[in-house]
């Protein structure tokens, strides 16, 4: 729910309007002639991300030692063209 406020009763006190939207929690209309002209509304402190950083340092992740040498065969097979694509698997 917005409270509503005319512009010509608070046209020179901008900061207690401000001051009384946040401490409603809720938007403030600025009207004139009945017409909405805009809003005010409290600024909404979004909780900050927490960043997971070394999501991965737990034990079930495992590195293997030969992970730098995994389908080295392969990989030279492709790039020398002894690569049989019915051979692979």
């Amino acid at each position: 729910m917005e409270s509503v406020i005319m512009i010509e009763q608070h046209q020179a006190d901008l900061a207690s309007v401000v001051a009384q939207s946040r401490s409603l929690g809720r938007e403030i209309a600025i009207t004139h002639n009945g017409e909405v002209l805009a809003y005010i509304s409290p600024k909404i402190e979004k909780p900050k991300r927490k960043i997971n950083y070394g999501f991965m340092n737990d034990d079930n992740f495992v590195i293997p030692d030969n992970f730098d040498r995994l389908g080295e065969d392969e990989i030279f097979a492709l790039f020398s063209g002894e690569y049989d694509e019915n051979s692979a698997g």
